[in-house]
């Protein structure tokens, strides 16, 4: 999260666990309703020929609710944030809840 209007700092980590479903929830639920955050999740799929596999991805969570300042600080510091982390495979933006379905991320990761 942004701190004050130029620090970053973590606000939050999570055990993993041996279920993705269950940690991707989880995750869902401390995301905040009135402040952007930006997230890492280490996502647990099968590939359509019955591979597991797994992907880094970086989560940028602008809900609606939050105020405009500071959506457009997150906004703004997005693309450096995300360019100083190694590993993400994919990159998601979600605004409310219904952006953040693991089926629908899982699907995604599919994707070439």
């Amino acid at each position: 999260m942004i701190e004050g209007e130029s620090k970053i700092v973590v606000d939050q980590t999570l055990e993993k666990t041996d279920s993705c479903e269950a940690d991707f929830e989880k995750f869902r639920s401390i995301l905040p309703t009135d402040n952007p955050r930006y997230a890492v999740f280490d996502i647990h799929y099968t590939t359509s020929d019955g591979r597991p596999q797994d992907k880094i991805v970086f989560v940028f969570w602008s809900p609606d609710n939050a105020g405009i300042k500071p959506k457009m600080l997150a906004a703004s510091s997005k693309d450096a944030i995300r360019q100083s982390l190694q590993g993400i495979a994919k990159e998601f933006q979600a605004n409310d809840m219904d952006d953040l379905n693991i089926t629908e991320v899982k699907a995604k990761c599919q994707q070439v």
